[in-house]
């Protein structure tokens, strides 16, 4: 719980750092790259993170950690390679999202940086949901809520104190570092929490079978967290997008304890 006490403020403070920093224009593409690396974080997963959890939680209860190894081996065999092609291709078609779909030439780097981040964002979450699944709670929140949020916030400081400037490329490259220390972070920990050897086989075709009507339901969450962002690039403007996304964090705020009690319930 406090986990997610400290993420919400540090993620609202870093959208008003930003605001009076790189402007509205800049928070809003920096915005709206996330949101589209979100997309693509999405179709990559396939809905796998809800069938890692329930799968390793039971595999936890019944102590068979030989399902535990089966289910994060096939997750990585599926996940990885489709990270892997929808990075590429989106990064592939980034200057006709730019110039075309949103018109903003601007957000091609930012957009190509976020993309090249997609496959350690996936890696993070199969860890995460697998520590969540050990019942690690406050650990899979900081790592999935928080952490990148505490690193961006120290990465930002480091380029004050070095006075660097603060410009959309170097904020969409802090944000990029931040990931992957996380994602080495949680590789880290698994590593230290599940120490099974075994040689795992795939569960492939059992794990879709639960995963894509999961996909769905994450999906239809996933765009309604993000369409008034994309729909603002789209039909607005950046400067839009920046304004009004601190509006909605500020507006999250009334949520706070909703999303506090759904985290530690869920798992169990």
């Amino acid at each position: 719980m406090i986990v997610k006490i400290i993420g919400i403020p540090f993620g609202f403070a870093i959208s008003v750092f930003l605001g009076r920093t790189i402007g509205p224009e800049g928070l809003g593409i920096i915005n709206l790259s996330n949101s589209i690396a979100s997309i693509v974080i999405l179709l990559a997963m396939l809905g796998m993170n809800n069938v890692i959890l329930k799968e390793v939680s039971i595999g936890y209860v019944r102590k068979n950690w030989q399902h535990i190894s089966n289910i994060l081996y096939t997750s990585f065999r599926l996940n990885i390679p489709l990270a892997i092609v929808f990075s590429f291709v989106f990064i592939l078609i980034t200057p006709w999202i730019s110039s075309h779909f949103f018109k903003i030439p601007q957000l091609k780097i930012p957009l190509i940086i976020a993309l090249s981040v997609v496959l350690p964002q996936i890696i993070t979450r199969v860890f995460a949901s697998g520590v969540n699944g050990f019942r690690k709670i406050w650990q899979s929140n900081l790592v999935n809520e928080t952490l990148s949020s505490l690193l961006v916030a120290l990465g930002l400081y480091v380029l004050v104190l070095l006075k660097f400037e603060i410009t959309i490329v170097n904020v969409a490259i802090t944000y990029a570092i931040s990931r992957v220390i996380v994602t080495v972070t949680i590789g880290f920990y698994w590593r230290y929490l599940f120490s099974f050897k075994g040689k795992p086989i795939k569960l492939t075709r059992s794990m879709l079978k639960v995963a894509l009507p999961l996909f769905i339901v994450s999906g239809s969450s996933l765009i309604a967290n993000n369409s008034d962002t994309l729909m603002l690039g789209w039909l607005g403007s950046t400067r839009e997008v920046g304004l009004y996304n601190v509006a909605a964090r500020i507006g999250l705020m009334t949520s706070f304890f909703h999303i506090i009690t759904a985290s530690v319930l869920t798992p169990k």
